[in-house]
């Protein structure tokens, strides 16, 4: 069975790397829509991952594509009311994280995905990186013995000029603290 996908939002370079792997995927997995508000990252994503953009407008596109999932990586503050959106249109989400920005966007998320039985996955790209590879087999083999708990941070700098602009406009990381308070939902 073809698994087809949509993409929303091309604003972290988490979605154009999704987009490279979804690509190699054909013919299981066809991307059958594309859409990206921001005339800058759409030109970026077109000239450096090959993006045929379908939609200027997210609505009409969640209204005009029959998809299987919707794949988001817009803007932190923009994800969560698109997640919603794509639920609402009874499809399935997969997002780079964070998935939301706001605990009210979380409890909507949650509630709609279980009345409607929809899954949500995060692009956690990490996992199949070569040291999280090794480490896995190390412990696997038992040679650390028993393990209790491991802790791996991936923070990032901001690094002005190295990230979107976007990143340093207020109110577009979130609420503050707000994962602590979104844990015992899960």
């Amino acid at each position: 069975m073809r698994m087809k996908v949509a993409f929303a939002g091309f604003q972290h370079g988490h979605a154009m790397a999704l987009f490279r792997i979804v690509s190699a995927m054909a013919p299981e997995v066809e991307v059958v829509g594309a859409f990206e508000g921001d005339p800058e990252a759409r030109r970026v994503a077109e000239a450096r991952v090959g993006v045929r953009f379908t939609h200027d407008d997210f609505d009409a596109m969640l209204a005009e594509i029959e998809c299987d999932a919707v794949l988001i990586g817009s803007r932190f503050s923009d994800r969560g009311d698109m997640v919603i959106k794509a639920l609402e249109h009874g499809r399935h989400v997969f997002s780079d994280k964070p998935l939301c920005t706001k605990l009210e966007e979380w409890r909507r998320i949650v509630s709609i995905a279980t009345m409607r039985r929809l899954r949500i996955g995060c692009m956690l790209d990490l996992r199949e990186a070569r040291p999280f590879r090794t480490l896995k087999k190390i412990v696997a083999s038992g040679a650390l013995g028993d393990i209790h708990g491991i802790y791996i941070g991936g923070q990032h700098p901001l690094s002005r000029g190295a990230r979107p602009a976007w990143y340093f406009e207020q109110g577009v990381q979130g609420e503050p603290s707000m994962i602590w308070r979104c844990m015992p939902l899960i």
